[in-house]
């Protein structure tokens, strides 16, 4: 026989014992299902199928008013809060891009005085040669 048909029926005998395990554990598990006591008083305590370490964390708790007018009110107020924390996010993102544009001008300034030309300011501000000497040139 070859090596290839040995392989295989390798393989076919684990599957095949795979299988039977399967189906004997469903077997024994199967039955107790199906004599479970009526009542939960004489039903015997079962343990849970995940150790509780690996339960999943408990999600925060929410209190909703019972008017629906207290409730669009919250809702509100949390968006007016959302809204006046991005805008102050996009404020500080205003101000570090005015900050950075400062910076690179005072960079391509320094490097004319020190005799960079302009293809080497361009290739590193990663415009045209052109696009560069129109933006910074006039500051020189």
């Amino acid at each position: 026989m070859s090596r290839r048909g040995r392989d295989a029926k390798a393989r076919d005998r684990r599957h095949r014992t795979a299988v039977a395990q399967r189906s004997e554990s469903s077997a024994r598990t199967g039955p107790a299902l199906a004599a479970a006591p009526a009542n939960d008083a004489e039903a015997e305590p079962v343990a849970p199928a995940q150790p509780a370490a690996e339960a999943p964390a408990r999600a925060a708790t929410v209190v909703v008013p019972r008017s629906p007018s207290l409730l669009r009110q919250k809702v509100r107020r949390r968006q007016q809060l959302v809204v006046a924390t991005e805008l102050e996010h996009l404020r500080n993102l205003v101000s570090a891009r005015e900050v950075a544009a400062a910076a690179v001008d005072d960079e391509v300034r320094r490097l004319r005085r020190r005799g960079a030309n302009w293809p080497e300011i361009a290739n590193a501000l990663g415009v045209s040669r052109q696009a560069a000497r129109q933006r910074y040139g006039l500051q020189t």
